[in-house]
């Protein structure tokens, strides 16, 4: 019988390839976001059935709940709508709603459903907003406390890189530049400096994809937490998801 998945946020960047990688394995795929159907999806993402829905408004994607046999949360933002950071004037809404409330929403529907439920946190937080790390660990938290209701497995990237894209391809190599002094930090006993303002080396994101979807289908990774050397290692050494 085909697999199923539900990738909230299948719209973002993340979230595109992580649809990407589960139709190319034969999975049945479903995306919800606020903006429902992209306008112009590559060929292999028009096997996606795409929803307009709100992760906060369950009413929005209840019905499609009973027919997945695993779900992805991968919306988030990386500047809070409400703070002075954010250049772009518009509003997405808060750390508390994005990166928090909307897993929490999804979560209260698939309790004690058998339904793996994969989270999208983040290894290391922003020195300016402290905030986007601290709700993100909030909903890790809630995930270990409720491990028997809800299986899940957190996965943790750093800066999300692409070959694709000239723009993040080139700022990849120059976190991972910075980041390959985290070593030193950490001897000299400034881990809390390094853990503060050296972000977490990059990976393309094809890789977190495929972490992404091994966590929502292969049982061994049920119950952990994947950081960056977790997520490179898994993409290495499974050929498939099944």
């Amino acid at each position: 019988m085909q697999k199923s998945l539900l990738v909230f946020g299948g719209n973002g960047f993340v979230g595109s390839h992580i649809c990407k990688y589960a139709v190319q394995q034969g999975i049945k795929v479903y995306s919800v976001s606020r903006s429902g159907k992209p306008k112009q999806p590559e060929r292999v993402l028009q096997e996606v059935e795409y929803l307009k829905g709100n992760a906060l408004d369950q009413s929005s994607y209840s019905e499609i709940i009973p027919q997945v046999d695993a779900v992805v949360h991968s919306i988030g933002v990386l500047i809070d709508s409400r703070t002075p950071l954010n250049i772009i004037n518009k509003y997405e809404g808060s750390y508390e709603q994005m990166n928090r409330d909307t897993a929490l929403r999804i979560c209260e529907l698939i309790h004690g459903q058998n339904k793996t439920f994969v989270y999208m946190s983040a290894e290391r937080g922003m020195f300016f907003s402290p905030r986007y790390l601290s709700t993100k660990r909030e909903v890790e938290t809630y995930l270990a406390q409720n491990q028997n209701q809800i299986p899940s497995c957190v996965v943790r990237p750093g800066f999300v890189a692409s070959k694709e894209q000239t723009d993040k391809r080139v700022l990849g190599m120059l976190i991972d530049t910075l980041w390959k002094q985290d070593a030193l930090y950490q001897k000299l006993g400034l881990s809390k400096f390094s853990e503060t303002f050296v972000p977490s080396r990059s990976l393309d994101v094809n890789v977190i994809a495929k972490a992404a979807v091994l966590g929502a289908f292969n049982p061994e990774f049920r119950g952990r937490t994947l950081d960056v050397n977790d997520i490179e290692r898994a993409a290495q050494e499974y050929q498939s998801v099944f």
